[in-house]
């Protein structure tokens, strides 16, 4: 089933789009006035949009709007007299797109919205949306015209973050002995967020996490109190954060703590082995 891409438009995507200084904009409901036609690049090839819409005087003009490439179009939209007539032309293929130089294509949507809409003059978006590889580089691509009205030209090309963030434990500390506090600290490769929890997103054995403090989005202080029950363990299971990109992390190796609840002991010894009278020695 298409559905539109969530935010319709990528972070740090490219969005084209234009609105006539007279104040007349392209419109997806047929109430603008000028004629779209315009070429976006899409790997080696180009995607082309087009669309028609009233004229000037308000007479109804049997128009097609859509774009596509070579002879494969996303949608399809005529009308003359009556804007309920509404038809779907043939899709593009991800065949098609690896034509133009995109390897891996997948997650292949399209269409209009509202989804099933059979008036013209309610749809506001028609488009497609995938996922591809271009250069060794894993990208989302979005090609659209989105808007009832003041329609805009949407051609979008965003790079994938796939990759789990990492993350690595230290600490000043390298043995403690009874119950004394000490902090760990726990470096993300990556901004991330969501790690909070201090029930679920710590393991420990032989102490008690009381608190996690962010220096940074991507650097957290934990503070540690051992129970004196022996060596503290201490490691980030894995999902207790997430990137950005909603990835979440994998597990860290596990930090250990050497517990030292040895109690000293003393040994006395002298080279004196005899006195005699009031001599003093020395024993050490």
């Amino acid at each position: 089933m298409f559905t539109k891409l969530r935010n319709s438009l990528y972070a740090g995507a490219t969005v084209l789009g234009a609105v006539l200084s007279a104040g007349q904009a392209w419109a997806l409901d047929g109430t603008g006035i000028p004629t779209l036609s315009r070429l976006e690049s899409l790997g080696t090839c180009n995607i082309s949009y087009s669309m028609d819409s009233l004229d000037s005087g308000g007479n109804t003009l049997v128009a097609w709007e859509g774009f596509g490439f070579g002879f494969e179009t996303v949608a399809g939209i005529y009308w003359a007299s009556d804007p309920t007539l509404l038809s779907t032309a043939s899709l593009v293929t991800q065949a098609s797109i690896e034509s133009c130089g995109i390897s891996s294509v997948s997650n292949l949507q399209q269409g209009i919205l509202p989804l099933g809409e059979t008036d013209l003059r309610n749809v506001s978006y028609l488009g497609m949306s995938f996922e591809g590889v271009e250069g060794g580089i894993s990208y989302r691509y979005e090609y659209a015209l989105s808007g009832i009205t003041s329609t805009i030209v949407v051609a979008t090309r965003t790079a994938i973050d796939n990759t789990p963030p990492t993350v690595t434990l230290s600490s000043t500390t390298t043995t403690v002995s009874g119950v004394t506090p000490f902090t760990v600290t726990a470096t993300f490769d990556e901004d991330v967020t969501g790690f909070t929890d201090i029930a679920n997103d710590v393991t420990i054995t032989n102490g008690a996490v009381t608190g996690i403090t962010a220096v940074s989005a991507s650097v957290y202080t934990l503070s540690v109190t051992p129970t004196g029950a022996g060596d503290v363990s201490i490691s980030i299971p894995a999902a207790a954060a997430q990137d950005l990109a909603s990835n979440p992390n994998t597990a860290s190796t596990a930090l250990v703590i050497v517990a030292d609840n040895t109690p000293p002991t003393v040994t006395l010894s002298s080279t004196t082995t005899t006195v005699s009278g009031v001599t003093p020695f020395t024993v050490t």
